[in-house]
């Protein structure tokens, strides 16, 4: 396996490939030492014995939302390890799901430890109360406690510029 980094460019950074039929060789090693440089990132461990030495729970550090709109919201969560964690938003009149069904039904994010990640979620109703559960589960499959969090989306912002063409009322 060659691991060497790829030529680039020294004014934009971008990959330089060799003409004719060499292109995918090049592809292929940088494919390579993609894997590579993200394995020194997040090293995965290959031996069973490993995974049972971590007996720990990951922490959620922080689950919180933030720039509620009448359709968005951001979340933003950081946990103690790298772990995988599985995030799910439901109208809060939904009942609570147990861990099982968020990590089933929920979003997944790879997240570094003492990192906060912010996701900004759309397609929400105005006027609505919504939860937003999350779930961290570490590589060696220990899972955390269920964090939840609570957020009612605003009403559309009225247009300051609006015309009234409405004729006032006399009493």
């Amino acid at each position: 396996m060659n691991t060497q980094r790829p030529q680039e460019s020294t004014d934009d950074g971008s990959i330089v490939l060799p003409a004719g039929n060499q292109v995918p060789k090049v592809i292929s090693e940088v494919n390579e030492w993609m894997k590579a440089a993200v394995s020194e990132l997040i090293p995965v461990s290959n031996s069973r014995a490993d995974s049972m030495d971590d007996t720990m729970l990951p922490q959620t550090l922080l689950a919180a939302v933030s720039n509620v709109t009448d359709t968005t919201v951001s979340f933003s969560v950081m946990v103690n390890e790298t772990c995988t964690g599985y995030r799910f938003i439901q109208d809060a009149d939904d009942q609570v799901p147990d861990i099982r069904s968020v990590m089933k039904k929920g979003t997944r994010m790879i997240l570094m430890p003492r990192q906060e990640e912010s996701i900004r979620i759309g397609g929400l109703t105005q006027d609505t109360t919504y939860r937003v559960h999350f779930v961290p589960m570490d590589r060696a499959g220990n899972v955390g406690k269920l964090e939840t969090v609570s957020f009612i989306t605003k009403l559309p912002i009225a247009r300051e510029n609006a015309v009234d063409t409405a004729w006032p009322e006399t009493p």
